[in-house]
């Protein structure tokens, strides 16, 4: 007799860009850009085998594991100890992988399946004061993935961010756009 435990795939969503610091200079929060994800599923996913694509440029993620409605911080090698404070962080950045003026970003399964991806720049969000730095963009509704950037927003924490935990920003984001074939 053996036992297991069958892991299903991760499917499209299941873990979600939920935040983006690219521009850290001026804020209240440490100095260090970072990205969060959300594990938007109902099971706890385990990153061995990920990896993050960053305009080209593939990264291998931590072998963590990520609970259903938990977050993780992705930062610098240097700065894991530091957003510690906020939640669980990993490192799978580089100092210069975000840059202010846009990347793509996408997060790959051991399958090779794309579960999430997006391209921001600091043009996706008109707001010319916090555009300068110091403010994340969060995800306003990690469930809703069909609405773009209609579903982000810059952070409205006066630290400038929320990294590891819930979005200052987060609300029911419906799609109001009615669906056509």
């Amino acid at each position: 007799q053996i036992d297991f435990e069958f892991i299903p795939p991760a499917e499209p969503f299941d873990l979600v860009f939920n935040e983006i610091m690219y521009n850290s200079t001026d804020g209240i929060l440490p100095n260090y850009d970072y990205l969060e994800l959300y594990n938007s599923s109902s099971r706890s996913i385990s990153l061995g085998g990920w990896t993050l694509d960053i305009s080209g440029t593939v990264r291998k993620l931590p072998d963590s594991t990520i609970a259903a409605g938990n977050y993780l911080i992705i930062t610098t090698a240097t700065a894991v100890d530091t957003f510690s404070v906020y939640g669980k962080a990993a490192s799978g950045l580089t100092s210069t992988s975000l840059t202010n003026s846009g990347r793509t970003l996408r997060l790959v399964s051991p399958e090779g399946h794309t579960i999430d991806s997006l391209t921001y720049s600091d043009k996706v969000i008109s707001d010319a004061e916090k555009s300068k730095g110091g403010w994340a963009l969060e995800r306003i509704d990690p469930q809703n993935t069909c609405s773009g950037w209609n579903n982000w927003a810059f952070s409205t924490d006066l630290r400038g961010g929320t990294p590891g935990q819930r979005k200052s920003v987060y609300a029911k984001n419906l799609e109001k756009t009615p669906i056509r074939i």
